[in-house]
C-alpha cells in the first residue's frame, strides 16, 4: 500500500462518518454505493487497488462507529487512523509457500 493509498482510505471514511451523522442506522453497503457515486470516488491518481482500500475503510470506520458509539468524531477517526496498516495487511494476499523449493 502507497502513502497515498491512506490518504484516500481517510477520504473515504471522512465521507462515511458524514453519511452516518446524516443517515444513522445506514449500512455499510448503503454508504459504499453513495461513496461509489461521489465526485470523492473519482479524484485523480486512483487505480482499482486504491479502490478496494477506500471500501475497506468505509466498512472498517462503520464497525469501529458502531463498537465506539459514545465516542466523538475526532476519537473515532483517531481509532481508525491507527487501524490503517491492519487494513492494509488484511487487504494483501495470502503467500503461499512452494514445497517444491525446499
Amino acid at each position: 500500500m502507497e502513502k497515498r493509498d491512506s490518504i484516500f482510505m481517510v477520504n473515504s471514511a471522512i465521507f462515511a462518518f458524514d453519511y452516518l451523522s446524516k443517515h444513522p442506522g445506514a449500512l455499510p453497503e448503503e454508504i459504499i454505493k453513495e461513496f461509489l457515486k461521489s465526485p470523492s470516488s473519482r479524484l485523480k491518481g486512483k487505480n482499482k487497488e486504491t479502490q478496494l482500500y477506500e471500501v475497506a475503510a468505509i466498512n472498517k470506520l462503520c464497525k469501529i462507529k458502531n463498537k465506539n458509539k459514545l465516542k466523538t468524531k475526532k476519537q473515532v477517526m483517531h481509532i481508525f487512523v491507527n487501524s490503517i496498516g491492519e487494513i492494509a495487511r488484511e487487504m494483501e494476499p495470502p503467500v503461499i509457500l512452494d514445497e517444491s523449493e525446499n
